[in-house]
């Protein structure tokens, strides 16, 4: 996937995350018009987590699936779609809004969530402890694979328990804490989905310098 191989993460930080993002539209463009079924967005493609389904362009080339507008209310049997469109004797109805996230189970002073928001260091660490003895493992949304990511936070965490790794300090965390918001805001459309996205390799790295790992690629 796009931003999990060095090259083309690489390429990003040469020529820019826009010229990027305008190549892999071109390219998606090509195999799939997103316009023709009403999929393509108002905004750029990067600028929201992407879904990849294979089985979907066929799905709706064939007619075993339709795409329908917002709902604008439902009747005692059937839905009323906001383009005026109806659909009679609905069976059933899956509502896939996904969901918020929380813990409830720790004082709000120590993590405190807010429409999926929440203010970690490196999405792990509470800037506010006096002593660092909690951590949240695997609350992030990585262009790749999780389970890496998880390990390698859990590998930070455990050095950082037997104070092998130290911390900076509660004013450096809070100015992590606030960068990372603020690039997330510029680069994605607000939304309760887009409030712990990390890219794959810059994110790994920064866990691997912290956790005094990261290999010398020129070595390999």
């Amino acid at each position: 996937m796009l931003y999990t191989r060095r090259i083309t993460f690489a390429l990003k930080n040469v020529i820019g995350g826009p010229i990027i993002e305008r190549l892999a539209q071109t390219k998606l463009e090509q195999r799939f018009d997103h316009s023709i079924y009403g999929l393509k967005p108002k905004h750029g493609i990067l600028a929201q987590h992407p879904m990849v389904n294979d089985e979907l362009p066929n799905r709706l080339a064939s007619g075993t699936l339709k795409l329908k507008p917002n709902i604008k209310h439902f009747t005692e049997s059937g839905v009323v779609f906001k383009d005026g469109t109806t659909e009679d004797d609905i069976d059933v109805v899956m509502f896939a809004t996904g969901y918020v996230f929380g813990f409830p189970f720790l004082d709000e002073s120590v993590v405190k969530v807010v429409q999926n928001k929440m203010e970690l260091y490196k999405y792990i660490f509470p800037p506010n402890l006096k002593r660092q003895t909690l951590c949240i493992i695997g609350c992030v949304q990585p262009l790749g694979a999780i389970m890496p990511v998880s390990e390698m936070q859990s590998r930070l965490a455990t050095r950082v328990f037997k104070e092998d790794v130290l911390l900076p300090s509660k004013e450096e965390m809070w100015k992590d804490i606030h960068e990372k918001v603020e690039a997330m805001r510029k680069r994605y459309i607000a939304g309760t989905r887009h409030t712990i996205q990390v890219d794959w390799i810059d994110y790994m790295d920064e866990l691997a310098v912290l956790n005094k790992c990261l290999p010398d690629l020129c070595k390999y």
